[in-house]
Order: structure tokens, then sequence, then C-alpha cells
């Protein structure tokens, strides 16, 4: 049995007054195998996220883990992952689905 990704599922506006829930929703995922950060239940977010993604990124990357997953629905919030260039330390997906196939393991 293939292990399941760990998923920390935000709503809501994501902004400098929910920094500590951020941070600890992206603890929570910060060692697993294949993690998914669902961004779908968001209306709008801060550089406070963006920096909190990109730390994880960095600390993944480090560990040897593989990229973070970030699912991002709303093509205008996609738009900051592609302002910043935190799109090449994560991977975008549109849906959850398409996150957790991107989990899977290779079959070669």
């Amino acid at each position: 049995m293939e292990p399941q990704p760990a998923v920390v599922a935000f709503e809501g506006d994501l902004d400098i007054f929910r920094n500590g829930e951020i941070y600890a929703g992206l603890q929570r995922v910060a060692a697993a195998e294949c993690a998914i950060v669902d961004l779908k239940g968001v209306r709008y977010f801060g550089a406070c996220l963006l920096g909190a993604i990109a730390g994880l990124a960095t600390e993944r990357d480090a560990a040897g883990l593989r990229a973070t997953i970030v699912v991002v629905p709303d093509e205008r919030l996609r738009r900051l992952f592609e302002i910043t260039g935190d799109d090449m330390m994560v991977e975008i997906c549109t849906t959850i689905d398409e996150a957790v196939g991107l989990c899977a393991p290779s079959r070669t």
C-alpha cells in the first residue's frame, strides 16, 4: 500500500494575523514523504503565506524530500506564485486530485 500524502488545507483570508496558524499547519506536513498545501478555500493571501511556503520548500529540499505540492485553483492567486518565483520552488496544481496523483510513485 502506498503512503498517503499529508495534506494541510487553509480557508478564508491568510494574512499576517493568521501567521501562527499558517506556520503550524505547514509544520504538520514538513516531514511527510509527499506534502500538499491545499489553498482552494483561500480568497486572499499575503506575503506571509508565500514566505512560509518558500521556507517549507527550502526545508524539504535540504532534507531530500520531494517538492511541496500547492493546490491553487484561483488564477489570480496562482499568478502571485509566478510573480514571486515561488512557482519554481513548489509544484502548482489546480485540483486536489491532480496533487494526489503527483504523489503516486512513478511506475516505469
